[in-house]
C-alpha cells in the first residue's frame, strides 16, 4: 500500500474509531484533543459519491485525502497562523508556513527538489499523487505572477526628486556622512516638515504627492534632510558628534517610498522554488 493510501486508511480508521462528542446536533468527531471541538476529522462524500476522509478546522474542510491518495487543500481565504499550525500538526503529507500572509505547503517529494508552492484564497489545490514513485505534486501555481517594482515608472519618480537627492548626497559626501546633532533638533522643531515626513511610511497616494511637491522647494533641503535623520533607520547611528549616515541614505529611503505605491509597480512570471515567494498576485 502507498504511502498517501495508507494515510487514507489512517485517517479513515481515525474517524471511526473517534467517538462523536454527546450532546451535538452534528456530528463532531475531534481529530485531536476533545476539548478542541473546532479541529475535527471528517468523513465527506463529493458529488460523484467517493468518500473523503480529512481534517476541518471551524468551517472548512482544510484537507481531505482521495482514495487514490491525491490531497485536496483549502483555507477558503484564512491565511492565518492558525490554519498553519493545524496543517502543520495534522496534515500527514506536507507541512506548511506562513510568509507575508501566505500560508505555503511545503513539497519535500515535488520531483528533484524540495518546494514550497503557495495557496489559492479560495479556491481549492489539489496535489496528485504517483504511486510509481511515491511522489506527489501539482501543476498549479508553479508559475505565478509577482508584483515587482516598474523600473521605468521609479526612474521617472526619482527624476521629479533629482534635484533634491543630489543635493543630500553632496551634502553628506562633503561632511563624510557626519550631522551635528544640534542641528537635526532645530530641524525637527518645524511640525510642517515633521508631518510630511512621518507619514511616509506608507503614505497615501496624497500624501505621496505632497512630499514629492515639498521636495521642489530647494529653501527646505536642508531641513527635509534632517528631519528625515530624526526617523533614521538601522544604517543611521549616532554618537557625541552627531548623526553618521551612508551618501546615499535619502536616495535609499526616497525609494522606499515609491514602493508604497501600487502605482509604481507591475507583474512578472516567476517559478516558485525552495523559498517563500513576496508579493505574490493571486
Amino acid at each position: 500500500m502507498t504511502l498517501l493510501n495508507h494515510n487514507y486508511e489512517d485517517l479513515k480508521r481515525k474517524y471511526e474509531n473517534t467517538k462523536p462528542i454527546r450532546g451535538r446536533s452534528v456530528d463532531v468527531r475531534p481529530i485531536g484533543a476533545r476539548r478542541r471541538d473546532w479541529e475535527q476529522v471528517v468523513r465527506v462524500v463529493d458529488s460523484t459519491g467517493e468518500v473523503l476522509y480529512g481534517g476541518k478546522f471551524h468551517n472548512t474542510n482544510v484537507f481531505l485525502f482521495r482514495p487514490n491518495g491525491n490531497v485536496i487543500f483549502n483555507v477558503n481565504g484564512w491565511h492565518t497562523p492558525t490554519t498553519r499550525e493545524f496543517i502543520h500538526n495534522h496534515c500527514p503529507v506536507t507541512s506548511a508556513h506562513i510568509s507575508k500572509n501566505k500560508i505555503w505547503l511545503y513539497l519535500a517529494a515535488h520531483g528533484t527538489c524540495n518546494t514550497f508552492v503557495p495557496m489559492p484564497d479560495s479556491e481549492p489545490l489539489e496535489i496528485e499523487y504517483d504511486p510509481e514513485s511515491r511522489k506527489y505534486k501539482t501543476d498549479k501555481f508553479l508559475h505565478v505572477k509577482q508584483w515587482v517594482v516598474d523600473r521605468k515608472l521609479a526612474k521617472e519618480q526619482r527624476e521629479r526628486v533629482k534635484p533634491f537627492l543630489d543635493y543630500c548626497r553632496v551634502m553628506l559626501s562633503l561632511s563624510d556622512g557626519l550631522v551635528a546633532r544640534d542641528r537635526v533638533f532645530e530641524a525637527v522643531r518645524n511640525q510642517e516638515l515633521s508631518n510630511a515626513i512621518e507619514r511616509t511610511h506608507v503614505p497615501t497616494r496624497d500624501r505621496y504627492e505632497a512630499l514629492v511637491a515639498l521636495l521642489q522647494d530647494e529653501s527646505k533641503w536642508e531641513n527635509v534632510l534632517l528631519q528625515r535623520l530624526r526617523y533614521g533607520n538601522a544604517t543611521v547611528t549616532k554618537s557625541s558628534k552627531g548623526y553618521h549616515v551612508p551618501v546615499d541614505f535619502m536616495a535609499t529611503w526616497f525609494g522606499a517610498v515609491v514602493r508604497t505605491q501600487r502605482d509604481f509597480y507591475t507583474t512578472r512570471d516567476i517559478e516558485v522554488g525552495t523559498r517563500h515567494r513576496q508579493n505574490l498576485v493571486l
